[in-house]
C-alpha cells in the first residue's frame, strides 16, 4: 500500500466535505478542500468501477461536521483488484475500483 498518495498529488492538507455514492455503488466521489492556509481549494476524487466497498464511522459523536480532517489516502492491489482506503477523522472507506480521477479547476 501506498500511503502517501495526498502528499504525492499535492493535496495535503485537505478536508473531506460530502461523500456520494451513485450508480448502485459502482461509483464513489469524495469532495474535497485542499487547505493548506485556510485557501479552502475545491476538488473531488471520483472512483469508477467500484465493488467490495467497506464503510466504517470511527468518530460517532462528530457525525454532525461539517467537514472531516482527511486523514490518509492509500491505494494497492489486492487479489489483482486496485484497493483504496480513505481515513478521516470521522469515518474510513476501503473499497476496490477500477479506476480513480482527480477533478479541480486551479
Amino acid at each position: 500500500m501506498n500511503h502517501d498518495v495526498l502528499v504525492e498529488l499535492g493535496l495535503a492538507p485537505s478536508l473531506i466535505t460530502a461523500l456520494h455514492v451513485s450508480q448502485w455503488g459502482s461509483e464513489v466521489a469524495i469532495a474535497c478542500l485542499y487547505d493548506p492556509d485556510n485557501a479552502r481549494r475545491p476538488y473531488r476524487l471520483v472512483f469508477h468501477a467500484c465493488d467490495n466497498l467497506h464503510w466504517e464511522v470511527v468518530n460517532p459523536g462528530a457525525l454532525r461536521d461539517a467537514e472531516a480532517d482527511f486523514i490518509d489516502f492509500a491505494v494497492g492491489v489486492k487479489d489483482g483488484r486496485s484497493v483504496a482506503i480513505i481515513e478521516a477523522d470521522i469515518f474510513e472507506l476501503v473499497m476496490s475500483y477500477g479506476s480513480y480521477d482527480l477533478e479541480h479547476d486551479w
